[in-house]
């Protein structure tokens, strides 16, 4: 599995396009065993939080299949990453 650091700069359902700290755009859709939902990636994007995408190529689509992301910054909205919302 590869990985990317950055931030999301377009997210539709559960389709998202990354900026890599390199400066390199990369494509992703959601993988159905992601634990982040279609609808936590608005949030991040707006946020402009920095995340790091655990993803596999996919040799039949442009994009990426993502399988986990990891917040690094807290997302406005009291602090709470969108993974965190409805836990407590």
């Amino acid at each position: 599995m590869r990985t990317i650091t950055g931030i999301i700069t377009v997210a539709q359902e559960g389709r998202f396009r990354l900026i890599g700290d390199d400066g390199h755009p990369m494509q992703f859709t959601l993988s159905y065993d992601a634990e982040l939902e279609p609808q936590d990636l608005g949030p991040l994007q707006a946020a402009q939080a920095r995340v790091t995408v655990h993803y596999d190529p996919s040799e039949s689509l442009i994009a990426g299949i993502a399988h986990r992301i990891d917040v690094h910054e807290r997302t406005a909205g009291g602090g709470r990453t969108p993974s965190q919302r409805g836990a407590a």
